[in-house]
């Protein structure tokens, strides 16, 4: 019964943090429409520019270095190595005969259960927390006399083999750097086949062409999006995926409002812009859910080759695209600047994520 609600509360998870991403993706992708910018040109124009900055943005500062990221299993490692590190450090001097099994049992002590500064208690990162609870267990068995001090610091030094084990079964899974530069790549020749066989606009129309594969590209790394929150939530740790949530959030919005605006330059009609906010909207959440229950075998670091290929469609779109628009001749200095002001938006948004300990989450 425990593991049937266990599975229940984590797909209440999952279907809740589709429900935010949805409300967020619908609110960004209207508000263009909702302020009327159409009806304005100049509005509209100032608009796209500032877009084409935070798409540059997102696609160079969030969606490529975190599909690395991902796909290298650096989070993973990280956290793992965040307790298993000063606890090796303990072993390491007891093994050299500077510290007794007491001592380096009472350090290990401080180590898991916090020195009054909260330095490493409560972690809440996969495999580290499961390192934690196991650490634990050897303490209580320790200080409950169940076990002397040398047979406790034996336990530890089997639970530090498990995790460097743990560690060279994983370098051993890593992708190539020809396999992550791959998906970078073919991302971004999707789309320059997408451009050329003129999938889903006119040749002729260059303006309506960019904004078509713009709302392409942010609607695929939308979805990739909900592959990483997803896998997070069917993984049972419902704290990683409130990170990975919140800094998918983060960008979102903004990206949200990025689609609006190039679906109104290139619609005459509120219904096509409905259409797509609306596709993009609902890539995200169906991504958790499909996520959750499909894909949560997979490694992590296809998650990461699924991101890098949304981050070169997006480079695509961003490179080619929106800004040589935004940088022709006929179009007003005032264009180039709200572009910058766009990617410094974004890059601040970003900084003061990092400063508030969201970055690098998903």
């Amino acid at each position: 019964m425990k593991g049937i609600t266990a599975v229940s509360d984590m797909l209440g998870v999952a279907l809740l943090f589709a429900a935010v991403t949805l409300v967020v993706g619908l609110l960004g992708g209207l508000l263009p429409t909702s302020l009327n910018l159409s009806a304005n040109e100049q509005r509209l124009r100032a608009a796209t520019a500032v877009s084409a900055g935070l798409l540059f943005a997102s696609a160079l500062l969030v969606v490529i270095p975190e599909g690395f990221h991902t796909a290298a299993g650096g989070h993973d490692h990280e956290a793992s190595d965040e307790l298993a590190g000063p606890v090796a450090l303990v072993m390491l001097k007891h093994n050299e005969g500077a510290i007794t099994a007491g001592t380096a049992m009472s350090e290990i002590r401080t180590i898991v259960h916090g020195d009054g500064h909260g330095e490493h208690s409560d972690h809440e990162h996969g495999d580290d927390a499961a390192f934690e609870d196991h650490l634990k267990h050897v303490i209580a068995q320790y200080d409950g006399g169940r076990v002397n001090a040398t047979m406790a610091i034996a336990d530890v030094r089997d639970l530090l083999n498990d995790v460097d084990l743990h560690h060279h079964d994983d370098e051993e899974n890593e992708l190539s750097t020809v396999v992550l530069g791959g998906a970078l790549a073919l991302g971004f020749l999707s789309m320059f086949l997408f451009d050329a066989f003129g999938i889903g606009h006119d040749h002729h129309t260059h303006d309506h062409g960019s904004n078509r594969s713009a709302v392409f590209g942010l609607t695929l790394h939308a979805a990739t999006d909900g592959l990483a929150i997803g896998a997070a939530a069917a993984s049972g740790n419902t704290a990683v995926g409130l990170l990975i949530l919140l800094a998918v959030l983060i960008h979102k919005f903004p990206g949200a409002i990025t689609l609006g605006v190039f679906s109104l330059n290139d619609h005459d009609d509120e219904w096509g812009v409905y259409k797509d906010v609306g596709i993009f909207a609902a890539s995200t959440p169906v991504s958790i859910v499909v996520a959750y229950f499909l894909l949560s075998g997979l490694p992590m670091g296809w998650i990461g080759v699924a991101m890098l290929f949304a981050g070169g469609t997006l480079l695509y779109v961003a490179t080619m695209e929106t800004l040589p628009d935004v940088h022709r001749p006929e179009t007003e200095r005032s264009d180039l600047a709200f572009a910058v002001a766009g990617f410094i938006a974004l890059a601040s948004l970003l900084v003061l994520a990092e400063l508030l300990g969201l970055g690098h989450a998903h």
